[in-house]
């Protein structure tokens, strides 16, 4: 229960009015990857080594080409919810999260407590 009187709250709920706004897009399955490579940064080299013309002349077979499977979304559906239990100093939390270590980080700091006295669980 989100409230302390469910009948409230919605009575409250069905006086909000909602009107999205989407705006009109051109993309479709055809032209999403011409329309990332157009918008996409441009790379950035951090190491290089060897010699690629060197390695293609030594090779019996050069390949060369690019395939597409279809555009996937990073649209993750778990519900983002966390829970804690905190005892003295030390914390245990139980979190929907993509960056376990990090949280351990801002948990620590905003505690200010140890890392070594944050456990992180990622719920499967």
């Amino acid at each position: 229960m989100l409230h302390k009187y469910p009948d409230i709250a919605e009575s409250a709920l069905s006086k909000i009015k909602v009107k999205f706004d989407v705006p009109k897009s051109d993309l479709t399955d055809k032209n999403i990857f011409d329309h990332l490579l157009k918008s996409a940064s441009k790379g950035k080299v951090t190491k290089s080594e060897g010699n690629l013309q060197n390695g293609e002349e030594k090779s019996v077979n050069v390949f060369d080409e690019t395939y597409f499977d279809g555009y996937k979304a990073h649209a993750p559906i778990e519900p983002h919810a966390a829970i804690a239990n905190i005892e003295g100093k030390k914390v245990t939390i139980w979190a929907s999260t993509q960056t376990p270590f990090r949280a351990k980080e801002a948990v620590a700091e905003a505690l200010s407590i140890s890392e070594k006295n944050v456990r992180i669980y990622l719920p499967s």
